[in-house]
């Protein structure tokens, strides 16, 4: 008997067969498949009947995988009938297809033998689910691995982390190298390491291979850099990871003191053969703590400059030395450097803020309006492109996944303990994959409000900030939330709005469930019976407010500074109190930087906050914080697919959430929170017809309970990623929620799946793992939001909030934001006390401060 797929390839390699030849073949491979799937269904049906499975439970275990070998092969029959004239359709039918088979394929199996085990419908789920995470794993490590030269041609190409001069031809870093400033040898410690390029008989070669090639030779040279000692030093070096030497020896020639000669290293010493005593070696000053050298070999009748290098000193690890002009001999002269240098600058600002979503722009907003000045924002995402940003001065513009675009701009990262991989770095989600957790974060100016369902609202225990703070400060974030809410232009929806979808209408004589007016949430969107596409995949028409709109560029008028594709990578202290932010470049051929800052508040989302705590708690002087990574919290989030198979009512329309609603057998449920949401956007994306119906047919339910905060955060092999030690069967509010979604899948009728995967916890609400407290005890934060041990470090987004809100938490973070920013205000703003107690007291649509709020 002929095989279905190949006689899906015999069809496709062919698509010019007569109707009559392809309608045989057709006929053939279902008669085919037909009889594959009877075999496994028999299979199961006797497995399960050995089980004493009820009928209706082995019905929906069987039912899964035949209808993926199914749905394979006709997918495929589609493409054929189409005759391939939609390509682009049928090349995502195709990858559908191959989902589905695999599944099937590797799934049956598992699912069978579950059946044999007696084990529960749920259990079996969660088999089977388990082994098309670890196939879809294994698939993805291979498809990294096969791209993996190409991704190394390309970033080769795309890095020069040689402050911009690996492109750069003989000639042209010679005259760079006559501008700079000469360092004295007593400022040349320890071990510098290096990286070489400026290769002589280079200089016809093109930019970006020379880029290229410079990278390659920097990664597999054994060459180190250049170790000094008192006199000279000599040439470190490293074989095979594991032998380490000093080889090729010099001393310093004498300098005069204040020279702009460049510090010269003389070759010429016993210790080194023949042959490399004509070496002369040159170093001149690039930037603090970076140093710009070259390599001449001198004979009777000329010298050659073979190649140049960087040093970089061993303190600063790549990145800024803490020299100032008064500890300097020869003050001005990095003034003078940096005028002539033709690396990247070192700014300096009394805040710096990382992070741009409700926690971050809420500080940065506060701060700006409090008079601080010289204030900067981090942001590893772009700014998006739509209406409103049009008018923005930056070059980092990037679109929304809308349209064709969702396929290339969707994802900009997945990581889990084995391999991070960076899919595109203007892409709209970081999903993080972990054993016990899937979080997904957002990555653009504005953070979370660009994906977020426009949900505002306080959390459901009156008393939340009571038990985490003194009742001074507590008792002013009802002041706080209103001022965020109203500047989000927030409000509950009413009748009148006419809102598509919107629940207390579409549930208005509903027998099964209720969703009153007063209920509902406050949403920040354009009430209009027009609302539609503004909802995961971003708002390009602005019918949703975003942060980015609402505060940061607000702020940008008064002086907030906004530097977009900047990611920070670790954060120091120093001595004198100062910190130094290491800081990627992800905009053009990309490089690294330093700030340095009086002060710097952490607010890059609860993972990435935790994360550089962690990374940078050696530099921090290793505070006393063993909280840290604790108390992580789920938000108790549980979503799911409730197949309503509606097909009177596009569902895809009206708000981001449709509303709150509850059940009405048993009355109101003690706790948790559901919500139902539409596929919003997805109209506009260019999917086959089926899967554009399913999405118009159905919709998502959300819901959300506050959990006991059990989990743990702990750093992974790689630096990028953390562990989640979170098992969502232990928290009492994950359970509660799944419960009430099986009560809400028996009186509806309709089914109700849960994503992505029964056993594993599914969050786009991450908090805790740095949270306020009392003492480092139990918290990393204190109530003014400062790092214990660490003065001027802040901590103002999700990862400090000290308990889950069971609600949406946006307005909650940034109402921490908010007091965050006040004490910085209050802390390093001298305000006459005569002029303050004249101040009048904030509304929530004001800008300016109140005397309460400065106490």
């Amino acid at each position: 008997m002929a095989n279905p797929r190949l006689l899906m390839a015999e069809i496709m390699s062919k698509p010019n067969k007569s109707s009559v030849e392809r309608k045989m073949i057709r006929a053939e491979s279902c008669q085919v498949n037909g009889f594959e799937n009877l075999g496994l269904f028999a299979a199961a049906v006797l497995a399960g009947n050995f089980a004493r499975l009820p009928h209706g439970e082995l019905n929906k275990l069987t039912l899964a995988y035949i209808l993926s070998r199914a749905v394979f092969n006709l997918l495929y029959i589609h493409i054929e009938n189409e005759n391939l004239a939609y390509c682009r359709t049928g090349s995502y039918v195709v990858g559908l297809g191959i989902v589905f088979h695999l599944a099937d394929m590797y799934g049956s199996p598992y699912v069978i033998a579950s059946i044999a085990a007696r084990l529960p419908p749920t259990e079996t789920v969660s088999v089977a689910s388990d082994m098309i995470v670890e196939l879809a794993a294994l698939l993805l490590n291979c498809v990294v691995l096969a791209l993996w030269p190409f991704k190394l041609v390309w970033w080769s190409i795309g890095t020069d982390r040689s402050y911009g001069l690996l492109s750069k031809s003989q000639s042209e870093l010679s005259a760079a190298f006559e501008t700079l400033p000469s360092p004295l040898h007593h400022e040349l410690s320890g071990l510098h390491p290096g990286r070489i390029f400026g290769f002589h008989g280079l200089n016809a070669v093109p930019a970006t291979a020379k880029i290229l090639l410079y990278n390659i030779i920097n990664m597999v040279s054994p060459w180190l850099g250049k170790n000094f000692e008192d006199g000279g030093g000599a040439n470190a070096w490293k074989f095979l990871s594991a032998i380490s030497c000093h080889f090729g020896w010099y001393e310093f020639d004498r300098m005069e003191s204040g020279s702009d000669d460049p510090l010269q290293l003389n070759y010429n010493t016993r210790r080194n053969p023949a042959f490399m005593r004509a070496i002369r070696g040159e170093i001149k000053l690039l930037q603090p703590g970076i140093y710009l050298a070259r390599m001449t070999y001198v004979t009777k009748k000329s010298a050659i400059t073979l190649l140049y290098f960087v040093l970089e000193a061993p303190s600063v690890d790549g990145e800024l030395a803490m020299a100032t002009e008064d500890t300097d001999p020869h003050p001005g002269r990095f003034r003078e450097r940096d005028e002539a240098a033709q690396g990247h600058p070192t700014p300096s600002f009394s805040t710096i803020i990382v992070g741009s979503g409700f926690g971050g722009a809420s500080v940065a907003s506060t701060l700006v309006e409090g008079g601080m000045e010289d204030v900067l924002v981090l942001e590893r995402g772009p700014w998006r492109k739509t209406s409103q940003n049009m008018a923005i001065p930056t070059h980092a513009l990037a679109p929304l996944p809308q349209g064709w675009h969702f396929f290339s701009y969707l994802i900009h990262r997945v990581s889990n303990r084995f391999l991070p991989i960076r899919i595109n770095r203007y892409g709209l989600f970081d999903i993080s994959l972990g054993s016990d957790q899937i979080v997904v974060a957002s990555n653009s100016v504005g953070g979370g409000s660009i994906v977020y369902s426009a949900m505002n609202t306080k959390p459901d225990d009156p008393g939340y900030w009571h038990k985490a703070l003194s009742r001074p400060f507590a008792d002013k974030f009802d002041e706080h939330y209103d001022w965020i809410m109203a500047k989000l232009g927030s409000r509950v929806s009413t009748f009148e709005d006419e809102l598509p979808n919107w629940l207390p209408k579409v549930f208005e004589r509903s027998q099964d469930f209720v969703a009153s007016l007063e209920k509902q949430v406050p949403v920040s969107i354009k009430h209009d019976r027009d609302c539609k596409d503004n909802s995961f995949l971003g708002s390009n028409n602005g019918s949703k407010k975003t942060l980015d709109q609402a505060l940061l560029v607000p702020a940008m008028e008064k002086g907030l500074s906004v530097s977009a594709l900047t990611e920070c990578i670790r954060v120091k202290k120093h001595i004198d109190g100062k910190f130094s932010v290491h800081v990627r470049h992800h905009t053009g051929l990309g490089y690294d930087q330093v700030y340095t800052a009086d002060n710097v508040v952490l607010a890059s989302g609860t993972m990435n906050t935790v994360r550089l705590l962690f990374c940078s708690r050696q530099d921090l002087g290793n505070p006393a914080i063993p909280a840290l990574g604790t108390g992580w919290s789920s938000n108790g989030d549980v979503v799911a697919l409730w197949k309503l198979d509606d097909t009177c009512n596009d569902l895809s329309l009206g708000p981001p959430s449709h509303g709150r609603f509850t059940l009405k057998d048993g009355g109101e449920q003690s706790s948790g929170h559901i919500f139902r949401l539409g596929f919003n956007g997805f109209s506009q994306v260019p999917l086959p017809r089926f899967l554009k119906n399913f999405f118009r047919r159905n919709a998502l339910l959300l819901g959300m309970d506050a959990d006991r905060c059990q989990g743990m955060l702990r750093p992974s092999s790689h630096s990028s990623h953390l562990d989640v030690q979170y098992k969502s069967t232990q928290e009492d509010a994950i359970p509660r929620i799944r419960s009430l979604f099986k009560r809400i899948a028996r009186i509806s009728g309709k089914g109700v799946w849960h994503l992505p995967f029964a056993n594993q916890a599914f969050t786009v609400h991450p908090l805790g793992g740095a949270r306020v407290a009392d003492n480092q005890e139990y918290g990393v934060v204190n109530e003014f939001g400062e790092v214990f041990g660490v003065k001027g470090l802040y901590v103002a987004d999700a990862a400090a909030l000290p308990a889950a809100t069971g609600t949406p938490p946006s307005m909650t973070v940034a109402a921490w934001g908010r007091h965050v920013g006040l004490q910085m205000v209050r802390r390093h703003i001298k305000v006459d006390p005569m002029i303050r107690n004249d101040v009048t007291r904030v509304s929530a649509s004001e800008v300016s401060f109140s005397s309460s709020e400065l106490h």
